[in-house]
């Protein structure tokens, strides 16, 4: 729906296009007035927290990704994940049926190197085919209230449907590892995420600590 929205603009799109192939940066830059390259994210973006370099601890991107291509993803029983946006949504759902995904879902083409963003919603879509395993126990943790989250109302609305725990005005302190693995995340909480002009500016209280959990982070 986002897409044809785009193009109902009058958007020309060109399709099966491959910069540095069919076309030159140079070509374009002398077609047009300004140019503006999105090729999606390649890289997960990690957090520096104590304790990050435990085994358990996933990129959301990497996560949705192999799950994507078929590979098997053992996230264990209890998942948290930490963020607020869409792809926070996608991969809760999705490490809410991992399992059964990933033995039952015949995963679909994969995507190449130039369409890695599309592969988090193509791995969401294949998700949905299978059952849910009823056994996870997911948790989304997030700096922002549920009505300050950036992800899709939409989104949010299936996570609930779905089971998915939130807790909300929480950051991540630390991970606890036990022999170099997950078992859980002390988190701290937020006092305000927005400053009195509305930009991001989280701030935190220090004394206020809550530990979960989990065999499984996904950043």
């Amino acid at each position: 729906k986002e897409i044809e929205a785009i193009v109902e603009l009058g958007v020309e799109v060109r399709y099966n296009t491959r910069l540095g192939q069919d076309v030159t940066l140079d070509e374009l830059r002398d077609r047009h007035d300004a140019l503006f390259l999105a090729i999606g994210a390649s890289l997960g973006r990690g957090l520096d927290l104590e304790g990050g370099e435990n085994d358990g601890v996933l990129k959301a991107i990497e996560f949705l990704i192999n799950m994507n291509r078929g590979f098997a993803t053992d996230v264990g029983e209890r998942v948290i994940v930490i963020g607020g946006g869409d792809v926070a949504m996608d991969a809760a759902r999705t490490a809410l049926r991992a399992d059964v995904y990933a033995e039952t879902a015949t995963p679909p083409p994969a995507p190449d190197d130039h369409n890695r963003e599309g592969a988090a919603a193509l791995a969401l879509e294949s998700a949905r085919l299978a059952t849910r395993s009823g056994a996870r126990n997911v948790t989304v943790i997030s700096l922002e209230d549920d009505d300050e989250m950036p992800a899709s109302q939409i989104e949010i609305e299936a996570a609930h449907e779905e089971g998915i725990r939130f807790v909300p005005r929480r950051g991540p302190s630390r991970v606890i590892g036990e022999n170099g693995r997950v078992v859980g995340l002390e988190t701290i909480g937020v006092t305000s995420v927005f400053d009195d002009e509305g930009r991001f500016a989280p701030e935190f209280d220090p004394e206020d600590r809550q530990t979960f959990e989990a065999d499984t982070i996904i950043l």
